[in-house]
This record gives C-alpha cells, sequence and structure tokens, in this order.
C-alpha cells in the first residue's frame, strides 16, 4: 500500500504526522526506510488522502445551479419610506 502512496503529494501536515510516527517507530527498533514506508502510510491511513485543496474541510462543493442554492425571497427589493 505505500508504495502507491505519491509522498510529493502529501500536505505539510501528513508530513509532519509522518515525522512523528517515524520517530516513535524508530524508538521501538524499526529500520529507518522501514520505518518512514510505515510511518507514510499509518499517517495517510489516520488523516485520510490529500485532496490537493479543491475544497477545504469544511466547505461544501459547488453545484452547476448556484442561482437555485439561495432561499426564496434573499432578492428582496429596498423598501422606500
Amino acid at each position: 500500500m505505500s508504495d502507491d502512496i505519491n509522498v510529493h503529494k502529501l500536505s505539510e501536515k501528513h508530513v509532519r504526522r509522518a515525522e512523528h510516527i517515524e520517530q516513535n517507530l524508530e524508538k521501538k527498533g524499526m529500520g529507518r526506510d522501514q520505518a518512514e514506508k510505515e510511518a507514510t502510510r499509518q499517517a495517510v491511513a489516520e488523516m485520510g488522502e490529500s485532496t490537493g485543496g479543491k475544497n477545504s474541510g469544511g466547505d461544501a462543493p459547488k453545484h452547476s445551479h448556484n442561482e437555485n442554492d439561495h432561499r426564496p425571497g434573499s432578492d428582496k427589493q429596498t423598501h422606500s419610506g
């Protein structure tokens, strides 16, 4: 699985998490190369894959019919008087 992960497309958050995991695995006696692969795999598994910034976590996806997404009556005319 870790061979399929493109490490160049990982977010900074994934990289930082993988570094922490790697340090812990090395302390437990795992070799450096194996710890790096396993840490990357674990970071992606824990946090999900990096989306490349299309929509941030809180943003809802945009619809092709945006003009119909607002509430009726929100385009009220200003009242005079």
